[in-house]
């Protein structure tokens, strides 16, 4: 294990075991799908997850993944429908090393260039558009045959659909993706193991993190909206901006719990707020008073029938009947000497009253009674006395105004009087008149003074009964009337509350007193809901702490790190080589990592050695347009030749704005590519054309437009082939067909086939002697003299060569030039052509081996 997969390692086992569970599925699992993701969530999520004391062995485990090396080729792209103006009737065909497809502007080579693009997945791939000077075609769609790790498949792909596969892995270079390198920020096409361990678990955790946070969404907030009515109240600012996951539950239920005080407290705030200070004190004192009046009433009236109270009467009458009893014995011993029953009973004490009246009103006003002196008569029967009627009248009046009678009578007297003050029952309307002032329920205390009377009046009836066999008492139950006296209590402390009202009163705090309890009386009545948003906000709180966990910043510092050495130097390293290799070493820039995203590094081109003043200069704006083309071509494949596949590389006009050294170094970079990966070259650049297949052997391809359409292939036009090449051409296919008309047909049929033939001839003749006779030293319409490694070349002329360049020149001049009418010429017939062209062949032969 190398030290930066220690590094790793050790890394990776300071993580929660989640994290360690994660890499390990990397490293072992070429997918991570959905269930993956449910299964990594579901760890993080317990105790286990979150703690780091087991560890995961990952020796052996970080460098077994790697990436497959896909051995890729596109075979042909064809049946092309519906897009840009391309309608080939044959689909064009791709070498497995190097293809050049040539043709001039408008010809489809860039419509073929933006199909693959598109089908291949370029992230700055445009959508491609059907042909705009059309109407609407019904299919829109191409085929695309390509050999992949040596099995052909063919696909078959709707304009615009998602890429294809199998071919992602091809890469494409063209003006845009120049523009991409040149002027942005880049991220390396590829990555290694150790980097690519860390980008997976980056969209491991973002993934996560997705599910997290969708979690943490789908909980709504419990709470109403939020009621405007009661401003800033303390009890609304309590559920709305201070709710917590760690608020106390019984701390809520106290806060927001609505007591009887609080509704005391509010009824009386507004009234307070209602009515003036002296008014209300007034009419509360008027209350107090009717309560306490109430109250006394009938306490007193419990008091009178009372246990002690009754105790008391009990012994007022026993005192009279023990007084009555003495007296009654007393007159027993009188009534002995009476002839009639009843003597000192209440009707003989009424008659002997009455006699008494009689007497002293009307018959001796004068004399005491009974009046016994001399020619006194009865004042009952008017009969004179005798001795011993006087003695008995005398013994009456003894006995009753004695002491025995007397303290009979007042005994009995104190009896009644007791029995007569007990209190006496008040009939339902003054009771209710009564509760009325007092301000009391009527439904509630009605009942009560109703009973409390009615057992009071039983007590005194009992207390009146002569016959009664018990004696009855009542006694209050205990509190009964405790909430009046609480009542009348708090409403003397409202009196002195609008007494100090009268001399100083806060408006604005009793306004905001109110606004509190109307605030808490409302919340009062969402307390399970208050405790269920607690109980939410618990739930996001561990989401939260979860969320904290798939941060993947910690995961992108920890890439940048490894990426530093693993990335940063070798592709710094690939771009100066490139440079090297397409020329350009002396431009002065210099590729830098700028900073690390979402655990993948970014990596800019900038220009090297600015002077301070100019150091926000940018490469787009100082580099020549052919200095931007082949930087950005550097970087390109100092991108893409990293990759361990053998994927495709699709260049569209590569050396655009390149000069002639630039677009040898170019081509010969491209022949070095082909070596072991495909290269298709789209270019109109005949030089280039040139190059490819001079130094890489390339096959070609030419496509043209055509009346149905552009896109259409065919062979090289004669002026784009290598000039010997071409007069092979010549002998080989046309002369061959030509031959055959003039067999066939006759010499009419065949002349405007052999006059075509000794046209392209003498054509070719003269660039012969440009690139063959003379070496490409000089040409027709080119400013410069090529002379290095060229100019030896023209010493090996002889004047034989010479001799036969200008006998088939002369030969083969009138057919490119117009002849007089009087002296036609007539074309060779086959067998001469093919002795002209053969002796051409054969010289290039001998003169190539000089």
């Amino acid at each position: 294990m190398n030290d930066v997969n220690k590094d790793i390692m050790h890394w990776v086992q300071s993580q929660p075991f989640w994290v360690q569970n994660a890499v390990k599925i990397i490293c072992t699992q070429a997918e991570i799908n959905d269930s993956v993701i449910n299964e990594l969530l579901a760890l993080l999520k317990t105790n286990e997850g979150q703690s780091n004391k087991n560890k995961i062995d990952l020796i052996g485990l970080l460098n077994s993944s790697s990436n497959a090396d896909v051995d890729l080729r596109i075979l042909s792209i064809g049946d092309i429908e519906g897009i840009d103006a391309l309608a080939p009737r044959s689909p064009l065909p791709f070498s497995s090393n190097l293809s050049v497809v040539y043709g001039h502007n408008g010809s489809g080579k860039s419509g073929y260039a933006r199909i693959l693009k598109k089908i291949c997945g370029k992230p700055n791939a445009a959508d491609l558009l059907p042909n705009v000077f059309k109407g609407n075609p019904e299919k829109r769609q191409c085929t695309v045959v390509a050999n992949v790790n040596g099995e052909s498949k063919t696909f078959i792909w709707q304009a615009n659909d998602k890429p294809i596969n199998e071919l992602m892995s091809v890469d494409v270079y063209d003006s845009q993706t120049g523009i991409f390198y040149i002027d942005k920020e880049q991220e390396v096409s590829y990555v290694p193991n150790e980097v690519a361990l860390f980008e997976t678990l980056v969209i491991i955790f973002q993934r996560l993190q997705q599910k997290l946070q969708l979690e943490r969404d789908s909980i709504k907030t419990k709470l109403p909206t939020r009621p405007t009515q009661y401003g800033d109240s303390k009890y609304i600012s309590a559920i709305y901006d201070r709710l917590k996951h760690d608020t106390n539950i019984a701390t809520i239920e106290s806060y927001f719990d609505f007591t009887e005080e609080d509704t005391k407290n509010l009824a009386l705030s507004e009234e307070r707020l209602s009515e003036s200070p002296s008014e209300l004190a007034t009419k509360k004192h008027r209350r107090v008073a009717q309560m306490s009046q109430l109250l006394n009433q009938v306490k007193t009236a419990v008091m009178s029938v009372s246990e002690a109270a009754v105790k008391l009467l009990n012994a007022l009458e026993d005192e009279a009947v023990q007084k009555r009893n003495m007296a009654r014995q007393a007159a027993e011993a009188i009534e002995a000497e009476t002839s009639f029953d009843g003597f000192g009973d209440d009707l003989w004490k009424a008659m002997w009253q009455a006699a008494r009246k009689y007497s002293l009103q009307n018959a001796y006003p004068d004399a005491q009674f009974p009046n016994i002196e001399q020619g006194a008569k009865c004042v009952l029967c008017e009969q004179d006395l005798g001795s011993e009627a006087k003695t008995r009248l005398a013994k009456f009046e003894n006995y009753v105004i004695g002491e025995l009678e007397s303290s009979a009578t007042a005994a009995e007297s104190m009896n009644q009087k007791a029995l007569d003050n007990l209190p006496t029952k008040p009939n339902p309307n003054e009771l209710e008149t009564a509760l009325q002032a007092a301000q009391l329920d009527l439904e509630k205390w009605r009942p009560i003074f109703t009973e409390i009377w009615a057992e009071i009046e039983k007590v005194v009836k009992n207390g009146k009964d002569k016959e009664r066999t018990t004696r009855l008492h009542y006694d209050l139950p205990k509190d009964i009337f405790e909430e009046i006296e609480r009542n009348i209590t708090d409403i003397n402390s409202e009196v002195e509350q609008h007494k100090k009202d009268a001399e100083s009163f806060d408006k604005g705090s009793l306004q905001k007193q109110i606004m509190d309890l109307k605030a808490k009386k409302w919340a009062s009545g969402y307390i399970q809901t208050i405790k269920d948003e607690i109980a939410e906000l618990q739930r996001k709180h561990e989401i939260d702490e979860w969320l904290k966990s798939v941060n993947p910043r910690p995961v992108s510092l920890k890439a940048g790190q490894v990426s530093e050495i693993a990335v940063t130097d070798a592709f710094v390293g690939r771009f100066k080589a490139e440079l090297k290799a397409l020329g350009a070493n002396r431009v002065s820039v210099e590729l830098v990592k700028t900073r690390i995203e979402l655990g993948r590094v970014k990596h800019k081109i900038q220009l090297q050695g600015l002077n301070t003043q100019h150091s926000r200069s940018k490469a787009i704006s100082v580099l020549s347009e052919g200095e931007q083309r082949i930087v950005s071509m550097a970087a390109f494949l100092a991108d893409v030749t990293s990759k361990p596949n053998s994927a495709p590389f699709i260049f569209d006009d590569p050396i655009s704005s390149l000069d002639q050294t630039y677009e040898e170094y170019t081509a010969k970079r491209l022949v070095e590519l082909s070596a072991d990966r495909q290269v298709i070259v789209f270019t109109h650049r005949l030089s280039l054309l040139g190059q490819l297949i001079d130094k890489g052997n390339a096959e070609y391809r030419h496509i043209r437009r055509e009346s149905w359409g552009s896109g259409e292939h065919g062979d090289l036009p004669l002026f784009a082939k290598k000039p010997i090449n071409a007069v092979k051409d010549l002998k080989g296919s046309k002369l061959t067909a030509a031959r055959k008309v003039f067999e066939e047909s006759g010499y009419q049929s065949y002349y405007p086939l052999a006059k075509a033939i000794c046209s392209d001839f003498r054509i070719l003749l003269e660039r012969v002697v440009e690139f063959e006779l003379l070496a490409d030293v000089v040409t027709r319409h080119r400013r410069e003299v090529h002379t290095k490694g060229k100019l030896h070349k023209l010493a090996k002329i002889t004047s034989e060569d010479c001799e036969l360049i200008e006998e088939l020149m002369g030969d083969f001049s009138c057919f490119e030039h117009s002849q007089s009418s009087e002296s036609p010429v007539d074309v060779p017939e086959p067998e001469a052509l093919d002795q002209a062209l053969s002796k051409l062949i054969n010289w290039y032969d001998v003169f190539s081996k000089r």
